[in-house]
């Protein structure tokens, strides 16, 4: 194609990335043979390189169908075929380090109206790439201390504020600088100031998202991440603690319209991961301004007042099938009322949302905003290599005037009740070659309840059914 005719296809390196996605495909069948002859896991970092350098990676590919959507625009029935090819290196000395990771996300076999986004989509891009200070012994005995400027993923405790996303096809990126200490008892300290950057090509171009076309990912002052966080505090010889404060500024422009916010969130998070019984709390509050109109239009500024809570109990049994039961409880504030000057609705920033939600890509209904949800399940070994895990989950929205994240579904009257539905799911994870492949069957459904068949734009139409199959080559 003639990227000189297109100007979408406005990057330096495209036809470098299209070569390495091409090509990698052509490496995995040697690299499996070579796995199960040796029966130990293949890796980039065995293969005589210097000590000084270190180089790993992963490949996953991801096949989704969804019947009864949810969502207030999508088809009756979806599927997505997606696939992430991880590659990473990295180079140190005894004070230094330089490292790079690109990062390959695309989708296929999409509908014209599927939820297709930069979550799915970000091809041939350098996630990645950073230069770095080391120190040892530097404030006390046995501690580290670690400078990193450039490109950089970013994560903070239990990963609901600020996340490397795990099970999202693309994941948040950010430049800028950060620091991180680390103690010799385990308790830890960063500050970092970054500028998120854009995955590109946005939402708004889906010709360039459906062609997976690759476009160099932007950062810009109009949008500024800043956090200090406390981590793994010892509180006594079996709790720990973290505490954070997290700013984030977004300014309205015309090329990229966005949300104008101005806040701040500063939490806390306390849990136990000792002993049979374990528990987790995490309560944060948001403040600041939002605006009022959607991204495009001349918006006003609203009072920002939010918060979230996460708690849960868990139970873990001797054995081997290393049995976990759960019971949990989460929590998001809505927005209580479309017509007055506050907001109350909580931002949920650059998050993750698998550890808590349960399945997702091109199902996961629910987010840290506007929720109020219990959940039970299980976790446990079927086999050495096989793991399996199912959760039960009703959920409510927490205000019934306000928007169902998930969905874009809105009554604002709050005649269509609160509640959203019951949804079920379960999951395996088989290791068919131990720390090399790993496979997965998933299936969810969400039993729609009287919000989601009676708001304004509800689809018309039964119960969600999700079903996803994947697998994950570590190299």
């Amino acid at each position: 194609m003639n990227t000189a005719a297109n100007p979408r296809r406005s990057c330096d390196w495209p036809k470098a990335a299209r070569i390495i996605s091409g090509t990698r495909y052509l490496c995995l069948t040697p690299l499996l043979l070579a796995s199960m002859v040796t029966a130990e896991p293949w890796r980039l970092q065995d293969q005589g390189l210097p000590g000084w350098l270190k180089m790993w990676g992963e490949e996953r590919y991801r096949l989704e169908v969804m019947d009864n959507s949810f969502r207030a625009v999508a088809p009756g029935f979806d599927q997505m075929a997606t696939s992430r090819l991880l590659l990473a290196a990295e180079a140190s000395g005894e004070h230094w380090f330089v490292g790079a990771e690109l990062q390959d996300s695309r989708a296929w076999w999409h509908d014209d109206r599927s939820p297709l986004g930069t979550d799915d989509v970000n091809a041939g891009e350098f996630l990645q790439a950073y230069v770095g200070l080391r120190s040892r012994n530097a404030l006390a005995a046995g501690d580290e201390l670690a400078l990193y400027a450039g490109r950089m993923t970013l994560n903070m405790g239990a990963s609901r504020i600020v996340a490397r996303n795990g099970y999202r096809n693309t994941i948040n990126g950010f430049a800028g600088a950060r620091v991180a200490w680390k103690g010799a008892g385990g308790s830890r300290v960063q500050a970092f100031y970054t500028l998120p950057l854009e995955r590109l090509p946005d939402s708004t171009d889906r010709e360039a998202l459906l062609d997976n076309d690759v476009q160099n990912d932007k950062s810009t002052r109009d949008r500024v991440l800043w956090g200090v966080e406390l981590s793994r505090y010892a509180i006594d010889e079996e709790r720990l603690g973290d505490l954070y404060l997290v700013g984030f500024k977004e300014d309205d422009r015309p090329s990229v319209p966005a949300r104008e916010r101005d806040h701040l969130t500063l939490g806390g998070r306390f849990y136990d991961e000792t002993g049979p019984w374990q528990g987790e709390l995490e309560l944060a509050y948001q403040w600041g301004d939002a605006a009022t109109a959607p991204p495009g239009e001349l918006p006003g500024s609203l009072d920002l007042e939010a918060w979230l809570l996460h708690l849960e109990v868990s139970h873990v049994f001797d054995g081997v099938s290393q049995l976990r039961l759960y019971a949990k409880y989460d929590f998001a504030s809505g927005d209580s009322d479309p017509n007055d000057d506050k907001l109350e609705r909580f931002d949920t920033l650059f998050a993750a949302r698998r550890r808590d939600f349960g399945l997702l890509g091109l199902y996961g209904p629910f987010f840290f905003s506007n929720i109020s949800s219990p959940a039970v399940g299980l976790k446990m070994s079927l086999a050495p290599y096989l793991k399996f895990e199912t959760s039960y989950r009703p959920a409510w929205l927490a205000e019934k005037r306000d928007v169902f994240v998930g969905s874009g579904i809105r009554d604002r009257e709050g005649r269509s009740g609160d509640f959203i539905g019951h949804q079920f799911d379960a999951r395996f994870d088989w290791e068919v070659l131990p720390r090399q492949l790993t496979l997965m069957f998933g299936a969810a459904y969400l039993n729609k309840g009287e919000f989601l068949k009676d708001a304004p734009q509800a689809p018309d139409n039964g119960d969600t059914l999700y079903g996803v199959t994947q697998f994950i080559l570590s190299f």
